[in-house]
């Protein structure tokens, strides 16, 4: 376990010897296009159990075996398949394009473009590029690990660390639903997505100072976008702090809102938000918002008006809302997108201080009636909120 990145990383090529891959048999195996090799690796057990995504991700290439001999992976894939174009019809050149996607896709499961950073040789390049590369790798990494099992629960974050360059053998000393808030805290930036999480078995029952870190890698997928970014903390041995890095973000992509004090019902579930004109729009945009339960409404909290008020947006000191238009989907109806809910703890002349409150899905109108229910709409409370400006810093608590 203490060595298993090295040895993986350190290594030319990895002979992957998987019972199920081995037992393929077929007439010719030179004949095999390289979509329908990707489709055996894809479909393989061997892409379902987490503790193999080390061995496909940290070694230069992997050889499979399979059909009585060695298949080196990058050669393969390249196994030409006709071009689109040379097609006789459109539905065959469909099915072409289609078909050319499969390595494409194997190779971004097995983090090909990861692993052309270390072949550069000049190596500011390479930290450079590793450093901008962290959230993304974050991303894949856990994205990867929702979709395959492992041989314990609580395995993910010690994977997950293995593939961020952590000393994971570490974080066996550590008790296991401690681990993940453990690793969040050595990071210099996160996803800020993971805070749009809305599955509440991946949460830790016993009350945390940091209640938006989850207790295992689970729940629902990430996004590379908005950052998290750490605060060194000036004592030793002290929590770590992030704040929101609105500079790294589109200014139309995301949205930094403020309401006042006690603004929202005291349970409030749906309700509408006026959001005033930007910059760069000269119209007022309406919300409705759809607030999810969070892990601290399952906890027994030590003052429970404060948590009450947290989760809830009714704050003695106002309230924050991030909404992510990058994250959701679109459709002819309108739009539906992710974001957060922040009770605000404190403030400073360039500072808020935030509380996490809760995950919530936001949507325009015509997208609300088309999926919810169009009768609440004309009884939802509605409320105006004011821009956060893109210089204020947004901390958390």
């Amino acid at each position: 376990m203490k060595n298993i990145t090295p040895i993986f990383a350190g290594a030319y090529t990895t002979l992957v010897l998987d019972r199920g891959l081995q037992s393929i048999h077929v007439p010719d195996g030179s004949k095999i296009q390289g979509d329908e090799f990707a489709a055996v690796i894809i479909s393989s057990n061997w892409m379902q159990r987490g503790w193999t995504l080390e061995e496909g991700s940290l070694s230069s290439s992997c050889m499979f075996q399979m059909m009585d001999k060695p298949y080196e992976i990058a050669g393969s894939l390249h196994n030409s398949l006709p071009k689109p174009e040379e097609m006789p019809s459109p539905l065959m050149r469909a099915s072409m394009k289609a078909r050319l996607q499969l390595p494409k896709f194997l190779q971004k499961a097995l983090a090909d473009d990861v692993k052309a950073l270390p072949q550069d040789p000049r190596s500011w390049r390479v930290s450079r590029y590793t450093k901008m590369l962290r959230v993304s790798q974050f991303v894949w990494t856990w994205n990867s690990l929702l979709e395959r099992s492992t041989t314990k629960p609580l395995d993910g974050p010690i994977i997950l660390a293995n593939l961020l360059d952590f000393n994971a053998f570490g974080l066996k000393s550590i008790p296991p639903k401690e681990r993940l808030r453990a690793l969040i805290d050595s990071c210099d930036e996160i996803p800020f997505s993971l805070l749009y999480n809305v599955n509440l078995s991946m949460s830790t029952p016993e009350a945390s100072a940091v209640s938006w870190i989850p207790g295992n890698v689970a729940g629902s997928h990430l996004v590379a976008g908005v950052a998290l970014r750490r605060i060194t903390p000036s004592q030793k041995n002290a929590q770590a702090k992030f704040f929101i890095d609105l500079s790294d973000s589109d200014p139309s992509s995301l949205l930094a809102l403020r309401f006042p004090p006690y603004s929202f019902p005291e349970h409030p579930e749906n309700f509408k938000i006026l959001v005033p004109p930007g910059r760069n729009s000269n119209t007022v945009r309406e919300f409705i918002i759809e607030r999810h339960p969070s892990q601290t409404d399952h906890r027994v909290p030590a003052d429970r008006r404060e948590l009450r008020e947290s989760n809830s947006g009714r704050s003695s000191k106002g309230t924050c809302f991030i909404l992510d238009l990058a994250v959701g989907s679109a459709s002819r109806r309108g739009f539906s997108g992710k974001g957060v809910i922040f009770s605000i703890d404190s403030i400073h002349p360039k500072r808020l201080v935030l509380k996490y409150g809760a995950p919530l899905t936001f949507w325009t109108q015509g997208q609300w009636q088309y999926s919810k229910d169009s009768a609440l709409l004309p009884s939802m409370p509605q409320v105006n909120a004011e821009r956060i400006s893109r210089r204020q810093q947004l901390v958390l608590k």
